[in-house]
């Protein structure tokens, strides 16, 4: 619900008050901490102010309304707000909740793998969200937003909204005119269309499938192009020598895999040398709480081989590890949409019943910093030494900032707190040491077969 009319005239006389002993200097304090609120703030609510504007706080439905706020380079300024005026404003809203600090967001970049690519520690992704959940509008918000964050990585595919992704991601990228060497697009390859020849890994798809997404993206070339799952119906030889042909042919500067085991990877690199082919680059992993193995244990080992990058991606278990189905599946949420089913079945199984309860535990120590559990996740995964780039989605602006702000959290993981989380989780993998004439490269790991 909105804020009601005594809480708006409260905040109403607060803020007249400062207006009138310093008009121009509220104006720019609020100036420089409100972004987007031109064409999205319907009613703006200050309280709980504690003497610093680094500890806003909204009701949850006026920031779904107006966004948030934006991370500036700056330390904000504070504000001396009447402190008996914002305890009487909290007594009439139980929905107020002080957002995370307003801080500068200090994204670090990495080289993904063994390779000069300079990405971002956290990508946006367009699963499910664009061309379907959000409008085109909330879509520019967010690819802006991260842009302006630092963010330098979008990541999509022609799978996702049946083509409509890559279009709403094209349309924004071209509306902001930034340089194209600014920012790194990458999209997967596999399911195009209905014909037996729009989808899989044939030389014929994927140099077709690379220059339709292009099309929809309306880009000269993609950065990085993704195998989005193995094609065991393709020589081996085919797919790399297709892979290396669009490179060669300027559609694109890299290849990489996603959901491959590590022996399809090897297999891929051995054929790429033998033939004097290009290998691929990185590789694209489920990883989060509840999915380990594969980047804590494999993928690591590959690294230290060939120079595999590692790219993750449902950093938050497509929203289950957000605590948003603690109390079964929300009408609005990701595990209600049509065509998900197998996520609201994996939520209410009796496996699910038991995440749900570690959850509440991680919930505990995420309050402890003050933080959601959704950044709690997050930042446990950008703690992870083999991760190169966490590929982040998000439905709105606000959880887009929520998201962005566990980067403060990670620094606040240290050695024991992890070793808590890993009592709590009880999934630690087992690195085992291979002898000479063994290999660890025998176990695939079981990733969701939904088309992503």
């Amino acid at each position: 619900s909105l804020p009601s009319p005594a809480m708006t005239t409260t905040t109403t006389a607060t803020v007249n008050t400062l207006h009138e002993d310093n008009p121009n200097q509220l104006f720019d304090k609020i100036a420089n901490n409100i972004f987007h609120f031109e064409h999205q703030l319907n009613n703006f609510h200050t309280s709980s102010i504690n003497q610093n504007i680094n500890e806003i706080c909204m009701p949850r439905s006026t920031r779904h309304l107006c966004g948030s706020l934006i991370p500036l380079p700056s330390p904000a300024a504070s504000l001396n707000l009447d402190q008996q005026s914002i305890e009487n404003e909290q007594s009439h809203s139980p929905l107020l909740r002080p957002l995370l600090p307003i801080q500068r967001i200090d994204l670090k970049y990495r080289n993904l793998g063994r390779n000069g690519l300079r990405v971002s520690q956290l990508g946006l992704g367009t699963w499910v969200t664009f061309g379907g959940q959000i409008s085109d509008d909330v879509a520019e918000e967010l690819v802006t937003i991260a842009y302006d964050s630092g963010i330098n990585l979008f990541d999509t595919a022609e799978v996702y909204a049946a083509g409509k992704a890559e279009i709403t991601l094209g349309k924004v990228l071209k509306k902001k005119k930034w340089r194209r060497s600014s920012y790194i697009v990458s999209t997967k390859l596999f399911w195009g269309g209905k014909a037996e020849t729009e989808k899989g890994l044939s030389r014929k798809h994927v140099i077709e499938g690379l220059r339709a997404s292009l099309e929809r993206l309306q880009l000269d070339y993609v950065d990085i192009v993704f195998a989005n799952k193995p094609d065991t119906s393709v020589p081996m030889e085919e797919i790399v020598r297709a892979f290396t042909q669009v490179i060669n042919d300027n559609l694109c500067f890299y290849w990489g895999t996603s959901r491959w085991s590590p022996m399809e990877i090897m297999e891929a690199y051995s054929v790429a040398r033998q033939f004097n082919l290009i290998p691929p680059i990185c590789e694209q992993a489920e990883y989060h709480l509840f999915q380990r193995d594969k980047v804590e244990v494999h993928l690591p080992e590959i690294y230290h081989k060939i120079g595999i990058g590692t790219m993750t991606w449902s950093p938050l278990a497509c929203g289950l590890l957000s605590g948003k189905y603690d109390d079964g599946v929300p009408i609005h949420s990701r595990a209600a949409l049509k065509g998900y089913g197998w996520l609201k079945e994996k939520i209410l199984n009796e496996e699910g019943r038991k995440q749900q309860s570690k959850l509440r535990e991680l919930a505990v120590l995420a309050a402890k910093f003050d933080c959601t559990l959704a950044q709690l996740a997050i930042a446990w995964c950008l703690k992870s030494e083999s991760v190169h780039c966490v590929l982040l989605g998000a439905s709105s602006v606000e959880q887009l900032y929520e998201n962005l702000n566990s980067l403060q959290i990670v620094s606040k993981l240290t050695p024991s707190v992890m070793t808590d989380i890993d009592r709590i989780l009880g999934n630690k993998p087992t690195v085992r040491v291979s002898t000479k004439n063994e290999t660890n490269f025998q176990t695939h790991v079981q990733l969701p077969q939904a088309q992503r």
